[in-house]
């Protein structure tokens, strides 16, 4: 972390728990007639050092490169701004000269946003299901576009309560950013000078000096976005087809993830079904389960149709580079391939990039196969109506395709690999690993792999219920239910996976006889790109509006946080100050992660309050993440998110994961959508002013003060407080026959001991409590049991004990 002494030699006496707010300052101004915004170069906060505790701290970092675990930290106090923000410390200095963002200025623009559909699947339980099917001698049919709260309702399933269990299907809605390196859109205008189009014709640079220079790679950092004047029509049409391989690629990925969470997770439980079964001869499979499977075939064709699609995309492009407007590919192994430019045939040139072609002809060549397998299980697929059943060997047939149970392996925790029938002979000897850890499914062969190769390996999740007295250990019918993660595990291709691979190469592709990058000669935005990362469990980072103390409790004025805000100040005397406000209500920060997916919008709450100067002329208000949606392209914002009666954010941009580096990007721009002449100086500045973005942590921070002598720096350590647990925790049983046994966690405990009918010799421990604790040695034989769990802290210190009696 970076250190200046020179400013902390009033707080060296007090070491604090933790580091608790990150604060980014950069100075926005705003000139010219036509709602021109420039930043200055006089941050609001820069060089503060902190002192560092043992729990939650929360830093970040300016984020330069793709791998954010490369950030390193740094403890010399030699350094200083820029060279600082490459490490983690808790402020980003954007004042530097070589940023450039004094050069920045932004015009009305209009965020480059994908919108797709994202279903996933949930299932409550239910009485009675006589508003959604029928149940006809455990016969269930499902109505017609039957609805549970208005989703869709995919299966209905009587469980071993009497009781339903309804699965349906929710439809929601992700927004990502289109386009890391198109980020903006912006009007293009008609030979009559009205707006003709908004067309995603942004290009990212950075500051090389002089200006921006726009990059045909992605870079990260701090960058300007714009257009680029002069394009030529290849220019423009090159990056056109880069733009859809990008939208494509993300789409095919997208969709495979999806396909694996719901169909996969149903595919897998069918192989489960199978081979975790005590008489394998009773398993059988009916018309619902041919269904499932069928319904897979059809997901997976249409994610072989994107990919198809994006590979002719990938060809598109490299024929736009040598002025080949490609409308059909044509692939075979012999021959290669062969476009067609409007109805005549051509060759494209593959100097230099017989890396590249070698690739992709691998691509279409492992795609040609993957469409013949579809074929196959969808011709292999048993045809079964009503109530006719079949065993596992004959849809295994065309389920086998899909995923290969037979190089299908496990894992449970830090077990051997076994295949599914070795993961039911060796169930005994895992039944503590399966208390404890998860399964992972590591799937090696099938179309889900071979997808794999073209995104990259990507995993879903199910879940998997086990009887042990089914396997010889224990008795009675208590079930563990653990979940199932689906890793693929597809082997990389030479070249690396074939889409990420052709996104890189892609970048670097130029028009034959042209240089590559230009200078971005009109600017509507900014791009800053941060890391974070955080030594607390469950934390999640969140944008602070309110100003915090960024080091504990500390008052001393260097270490406090300014918040989120923008300040402006009308910048001359024919603008009015209603014309600012409206001006700052089209201001957008919008978060996105490392995947393009928007983690949230913000902008200025001036509706609710503001602040104004004395002589009226400066505004300073709150920046705050709002509830939005995007209606036909254009960003639409709802409610401010709410607060909590601290006024503590509620709200979070993303969980972050303990000791792992998360990458964070903010695209800010004036939206162009509320923005018109009115709300601009008719020439000079419109006003000038500044905007902070403070970040906090959810965790919950305790300071920890160490006492310092006088005459040296030597510490005198302190004692080990007592910790008092007071009441014993909850207990609960997990549904409404005693399974598993729900312990509710105490504050300050590390440890729960668990007793049996009063059996102190053989105790039980616990110390995870995130899921329910399976009571495995109680038996089922219809006598009263009673549970009893005392807490205990990591000084010995125990809590009352908490007691709970069932009877089977």
């Amino acid at each position: 972390m970076y250190k200046q002494n020179s400013e902390y030699k009033s707080i060296q006496k007090k070491l604090v728990a933790a580091v608790a707010m990150v604060l980014v300052a950069c100075i926005m101004v705003v000139s010219s007639s036509y709602a021109w915004f420039t930043l200055s170069t006089a941050p609001e906060v820069k060089g503060i050092t902190t002192s560092v505790g043992s729990n939650g701290n929360l830093e970040m970092a300016l984020r330069e490169v793709l791998d954010v675990n490369t950030i390193q930290s740094l403890t010399e106090n030699s350094l200083g701004f820029p060279n600082a923000n490459k490490y983690w410390g808790n402020l980003v200095d954007l004042s530097d000269t070589g940023y450039g963002l004094s050069n920045i200025s932004l015009a009305p623009a209009r965020l480059h946003v994908s919108t797709s559909e994202v279903k996933t699947e949930e299932t409550v339980t239910v009485e009675s299901i006589t508003a959604y099917g029928t149940d006809i001698d455990g016969n269930i049919t499902v109505n017609t576009d039957a609805k549970y709260n208005g989703n869709l309702i995919k299966t209905i399933v009587k469980n071993q309560y009497g009781t339903y269990d309804i699965t349906y299907e929710v439809v929601s809605t992700q927004y990502k950013i289109a386009d890391r390196d198109v980020l903006l859109m912006t009007a293009t205008y008609g030979p009559d000078g009205r707006i003709s189009s908004i067309e995603a014709n942004t290009s990212n640079g950075k500051f090389n000096g002089q200006s921006f220079a726009a990059s045909n790679e992605t870079l990260f950092g701090v960058q300007g976005i714009g257009t680029v004047s002069g394009m030529s029509d290849a220019q423009i049409a090159l990056r056109n087809a880069k733009t859809a391989v990008k939208a494509a690629i993300e789409q095919a990925r997208a969709d495979a993830i999806s396909s694996m969470n719901i169909d996969g997770a149903k595919l897998a439980n069918l192989i489960m079904e199978y081979a975790m079964a005590s008489n394998k001869d009773s398993v059988t499979y009916d018309a619902n389960d041919v269904a499932i499977v069928a319904t897979a075939i059809e997901n997976l064709q249409t994610i072989a149709d994107t990919l198809k699609a994006t590979l002719d995309e990938a060809i598109v492009a490299v024929g736009m580079a040598q002025d080949v407007t490609v409308t059909k590919v044509d692939f075979d192994s012999t021959n290669g391939f062969v476009v067609t430019d409007s109805t005549t045939d051509k060759d494209l040139s593959w100097d230099g990039m017989t890396d590249i072609q070698t690739s992709l002809k691998s691509a279409y060549t492992e795609l040609a196969t993957m469409n013949a397998n579809l074929e196959s299980a969808r011709g292999q697929l048993p045809t079964l109506e009503g109530t006719a059943t079949t065993d596992y060997t004959t849809l295994v047939k065309s389920l086998g395709y899909l995923i290969d149970s037979n190089s299908m392996t496990f894992t449970v925790g830090q077990s051997q690999h076994y295949t599914v029938a070795e993961l039911r002979a060796n169930l005994e000897a895992l039944i503590s690993d399966l208390i404890a850890n998860d399964i992972v499914a590591h799937i090696t062969q099938g179309i889900y792999a071979e997808i794999a190769r073209f995104v990259g390996n990507y995993e879903g999740e199910t879940s998997l219920t086990v009887t042990p007295s089914d396997f010889g250990y224990g008795s009675g019918d208590t079930a563990i239910t653990k979940t199932v993660i689906l890793q693929t595990e597809a082997t990389e291709p030479t070249n690396g996976f074939y889409l990420p691979y052709a996104q890189i190469w892609l970048g670097r592709i130029q028009i034959t006889g042209e240089q590559s990058g230009s200078n971005i000669s009109d600017l509507y935005g900014y791009l800053i790109d941060m890391a974070f990362r955080t030594n607390a469990v469950d934390s999640s980072l969140m944008l602070q509006t309110s100003p915090v103390s960024r080091v504990g409790d500390d008052e001393t004025p260097s270490v406090q946080g300014g918040g989120s805000y923008m300040q402006f100040t009308i910048g001359q005397n024919d603008y009015t100050l209603e014309q600012m406000i409206e001006l700052m209500k089209a201001i957008r920060a919008v978060f996105f992660d490392n995947n393009g997916n928007i983690l949230g919008v913000s902008a200025l709450d001036l509706e609710t309050s503001y602040e104004l100067s004395a002589d009226e002329r400066t505004v300073k208000a709150d920046l705050r993440l709002f509830e939005y949606s995007v209606v036909q392209g254009a960003l639409t914002l709802g409610d401010p998110k709410d607060y909590d009666d601290t006024e503590k954010e509620t709200t979070k941009l993303l969980d972050l994961v303990q000791n792992q580096a998360t990458a964070v990007s903010v695209v800010v721009y004036l939206d162009g959508d509320l923005v018109d002449n009115g709300d601009v100086a008719i020439s000079g500045k419109s006003m000038t002013g500044t905007m902070n973005l403070q970040f906090a942590s959810s965790a919950a921070l305790d300071p920890m003060d160490h006492t310092f002598t006088d005459d040296s720096e030597e510490t005198t350590a302190p004692s080990v407080p007592n910790v008092t647990l007071g009441e014993g925790p909850s207990l609960a049983w997990d549904n409404t026959t005693p399974t598993s046994l729900r312990i509710g966690a105490v504050a300050n405990a590390v440890r729960y001991i668990v007793i049996v009918d009063g059996d102190t010799d053989n105790p039980n421990t616990v110390s995870n409590i995130a899921d329910p604790y399976p009571m495995l040695n109680v038996l089922n034989d219809g006598e009263s049991h009673t549970i009893t769990v005392t807490a205990v802290a990591a000084n010995g210190d125990i809590s009352e004990t908490t007691s709970i009696t069932y009877t089977p």
